[in-house]
């Protein structure tokens, strides 16, 4: 008598049935979290956290792969970190001018 490999059952704990999560939204999160350590290069990193998580939301609603509510996750902190870099370095370039 040969035994069988023990496989989990179909519904085991940490076993999905609704797909992989999303690659490019994993690079979108981290480009997001990258701009908002690195406050010199937050502009650059941001925006392209903001172009990957777009990305990763067409890949997303196109394959049905999970990942939506992180890609929505960067493509809000790309944009928030664009926004309060932009305010901070007209902030200092006005001050340098007045």
């Amino acid at each position: 008598m040969t035994q069988q490999p023990h496989s989990p059952a179909p519904n085991a704990p940490g076993l999905t049935t609704q797909g992989r999560t999303n690659p490019t939204a994993l690079s979108a999160a981290v480009f997001a979290a990258l701009s908002v350590v690195f406050l010199p290069l937050a502009w650059l990193l941001g925006a392209a956290a903001v172009l990957t998580a777009r990305r990763a939301r067409a890949e997303i609603t196109r394959t049905g792969d999970r990942g939506e509510s992180l890609a929505t996750i960067a493509l809000t902190t790309g944009w928030a970190t664009i926004a309060i870099v932009t305010v901070i370095y007209s902030g200092a370039l006005l001050s340098a001018v007045f």
